[in-house]
């Protein structure tokens, strides 16, 4: 069984996500391969995933993608096109980190919170939870 070795450049940190946006070199024997960025960070998502022990998923499509959102498809690509969610493309194929998604449902959850207490703080100070919001009774 051939074995195979990694070469990558140096970097700050020992931490193999480091390596997502470089290119990397896989060597078997003789035989050298060059990875494009796109490659090396799916396989650097492989090797994190397999040194974890993680079986829930690096990265996801966006029929996925949106299922995790609770959204549509096409509103999570606009989500997407517009930068509000990290992704990269594998072909035509827009692709999400798993923890890019969590991080916006985060967000967004904390934006909601902020909006509810904004109108109740409105609504509290023109007195209309005093206020029985049923019409009178005849």
């Amino acid at each position: 069984m051939p074995t195979f070795t990694v070469e990558a450049p140096p970097f700050a940190s020992s931490d193999i996500l480091q390596a997502r946006e470089a290119a990397l070199r896989l060597s078997a024997g003789e035989t050298n391969l060059d990875l494009t960025p796109t490659i090396a960070r799916v396989v650097s998502q492989l090797l994190e995933k397999i040194a974890t022990g993680s079986s829930k998923p690096v990265s996801v499509g966006t029929i996925a993608a949106a299922k995790h959102l609770n959204v549509s498809r096409p509103y999570l690509v606009g989500l997407l096109k517009s930068g509000k969610i990290d992704h990269y493309m594998v072909g035509s194929h827009h692709r999400v980190n798993v923890k890019d998604l969590d991080a916006y449902k985060l967000q967004q959850g904390k934006t909601s919170q902020a909006a509810l207490q904004q109108l109740y703080n409105i609504t509290n100070e023109l007195g209309l939870y005093d206020v029985d919001p049923r019409p009178e009774h005849g």
